[in-house]
């Protein structure tokens, strides 16, 4: 689930995040984002409103231990890939697997089985967050997170990835994918749900959060401390 270096823009994602790169990486903006943190559940979570609770209790977290305001760009993320283990049909061509087959209707309740297999995470949410914290390291919000936070996340099979953000327009395309997955089967994508506008440095009347990217900028962007920011559940 880390972000992939490699990830390449499409026409699709270049419109997308028009308006977030007009904005947030513009000569003039002061949200320069350091660090990228990428977070699995060690549970399946649906429920849009905790996870947001969740990102609002990080972000104290690192405000109150890092002595500093935090600006936060904060997306949430559905597990699309049917993957279950103990649905899995194997298709043979010519005496080999060719393709692996999923139950797409399988839901379960836990990422693990008894035997600490994965299971399923499929129309499970996980988070992205951007942050702008300054004179820290790496390893000092890990550990934060890992004491303060540590029901909240999942640090087997690569639930948790944090990374110093190197480009800003790949990182904020692949945060924001989901919103191009409105339709996609079973997972019922909402675009307002994608980014979680309560948590991050954007406007509630942000273009990215209704797909009107001919709103006035004009209250897009609101570049201020976390400590101001309201969160709606």
């Amino acid at each position: 689930m880390s972000y992939d270096p490699d990830y390449k823009l499409t026409d699709v994602d270049e419109e997308r995040i028009k308006p977030l790169v007009d904005d947030i990486c513009s000569p003039k903006s002061t949200l320069k984002f350091t660090y990228f943190l990428s977070m699995n559940y060690p549970y399946r979570i649906t429920d849009y409103s905790k996870v947001m609770f969740h990102n609002k209790r990080l972000l104290n977290v690192l405000i109150s231990n890092l002595n500093q305001p935090i600006k936060a760009f904060a997306t949430i993320e559905k597990h699309r890939c049917p993957y279950n283990i103990s649905k899995a049909k194997l298709i043979m061509i010519d005496g080999k697997v060719r393709q692996t087959e999923y139950d797409t209707n399988l839901y379960t309740d836990r990422y693990f089985d008894d035997d600490g297999k994965w299971i399923s995470k499929y129309g499970s949410l996980h988070r992205h967050l951007l942050i702008d914290a300054r004179n820290t390291t790496q390893d000092k919000i890990r550990e934060l997170i890992k004491t303060y936070c540590s029901e909240e996340y999942t640090l087997k099979r690569g639930g948790f990835d944090i990374r110093k953000v190197t480009d800003r327009v790949k990182i904020l395309s692949y945060m924001t994918k989901d919103i191009s997955r409105p339709n996609h089967k079973n997972l019922n994508i909402e675009r307002h749900h994608v980014i979680d506008s309560g948590n991050s440095c954007i406007g509630k009347t942000h273009p990215s959060l209704h797909g009107n990217y001919e709103i006035n900028r004009q209250n897009r962007v609101l570049e201020r401390s976390y400590k101001s920011l309201s969160t709606t559940y």
